[in-house]
């Protein structure tokens, strides 16, 4: 993704979400208790799993050469 986002010439920040063993784990679950033990986790440990190693990741990009402060921009 990294290498995409240089070749468009812009300027970027990674933000890791969901760190891949909790996201394996929850998946593990029977179906029965995936809903209940979803919203617990949710409520007490969502801000701890914002961290590598992450199931996936959320990019905030703006042109490399436009104004850092542009209103309704990144």
């Amino acid at each position: 993704m990294e290498r995409i986002l240089d070749g468009l010439g812009l300027e970027y920040e990674r933000h890791p979400n969901a760190c891949r063993a909790s996201w394996m784990a929850m998946h593990r679950l029977r179906e029965d208790l995936k809903k209940e033990v979803s919203g617990f986790f949710n409520r007490h440990y969502f801000e701890l799993e914002n961290r590598e190693p992450a199931y996936r990741a959320i990019y905030f990009c703006r042109p490399k050469d436009g104004p850092a402060n542009r209103p309704g921009r990144l």
